[in-house]
């Protein structure tokens, strides 16, 4: 990192210029590098996951992990495939909206996690159909 850091200060410096680290947010972001929002991620390795065939009909899903744009996520899937895109789902609603943190969505999808009744009762997880959520599960073969 601090090689990198030099090299990108004697970069700034042969175009005229001065690294200014205090206006970037990380030193990743100095450096231009971008990372990926780990949600990106997440969802990115979930669609790969897709089992055609486990559903029978047209489902569709809103999630809502945060505040930032990059926590919401709609999905629709199909009998045959799904598409999984960055945002409100299309015409705006879903069959099934999930609110809860980035953390417990990924312990969910990567280790099969069951958020706990005191989870719900407290409103640390909201979803208007549970069940649809069970059949997010078998279509993705989630733990």
């Amino acid at each position: 990192m601090v090689a990198r850091l030099a090299r990108a200060a004697v970069v700034a410096l042969r175009d005229g210029g001065v690294l200014e680290l205090s206006r970037y947010a990380t030193l990743e972001e100095a450096l231009g590098e971008k990372r990926e929002h780990p949600l990106v991620l997440l969802f990115r390795r979930l669609e790969a996951r897709y089992v055609p065939g486990k559903l029978t009909k047209r489902v569709s899903f809103y999630f809502t992990l945060g505040n930032e744009p990059e926590c919401k996520w709609s999905a629709v899937l199909e009998p045959n495939g799904c598409v999984i895109e960055n945002g409100k789902p299309p015409g705006g609603s879903a069959d099934c909206v999930l609110k809860t943190t980035q953390e417990i969505f990924t312990r969910i999808v990567e280790d099969g996690y069951l958020p706990s009744p005191l989870e719900v009762m407290s409103g640390l997880v909201k979803s208007n159909d549970v069940s649809l959520l069970g059949s997010f599960k078998e279509a993705f073969d989630l733990p």
